[in-house]
């Protein structure tokens, strides 16, 4: 055990997995489709339970669409990722409406609640698993245009990269 930044101790594991410079940069995916809200995603159905909603669906069929028009990033990515353990930046362009009220109030627009369903759409074109996703990092970013997310993936690399593959863990 090692002591980290917060005076807590840990393993050296934990020191890296939170340092930038242990993580590089494998692709920026671009325009993906704007997830509904995770408020917006599911209903409750007396005697089913739990279904997603047009708006879900409808984003996962958006997803597929923009995984067929940039295949090729996709599968170059997928073979680079071969279960390792990635860090995923989302930024979320979105209309000043959807972030402002006319009276320059900040909208409860939670950019937390966009997450699972981006992620979740993304694993799945990369034919991997979100238990990879390590570290994610979430910005909403004023868009003057349409809505939509940009995706940087990254693979580890020095130090980190060294110890998962000797790592029991991550072989």
């Amino acid at each position: 055990m090692i002591p980290l930044e917060d005076g807590k101790m840990g393993s050296p594991f934990d020191l890296y997995i939170t340092c930038d410079s242990e993580w590089g940069l494998t692709h920026s995916f671009q325009n993906l489709p704007m997830p509904p809200s995770l408020n917006r995603c599911y209903r409750n159905v007396r005697g089913i339970g739990r279904v997603a909603t047009g708006e879900l669906t409808d984003f996962k069929a958006e997803m597929m669409l923009w995984g067929h028009r940039n295949k090729k990033d996709i599968e170059a990515v997928s073979k680079k990722l071969q279960s390792s353990i990635f860090r995923l930046d989302l930024n979320f362009f979105m209309k000043r409406t959807n972030l402002v009220t006319q009276k320059n109030s900040v909208k409860r627009n939670d950019v937390s609640n966009r997450i699972k369903a981006i992620e979740d759409g993304l694993c799945k074109l990369l034919l991997t698993d979100d238990k990879y996703v390590f570290s994610l990092t979430a910005r909403k970013i004023l868009s003057e245009s349409d809505e939509y997310v940009n995706a940087d993936v990254y693979l580890p690399r020095g130090e980190l990269d060294r110890m998962m593959k000797s790592h029991h863990l991550f072989q």
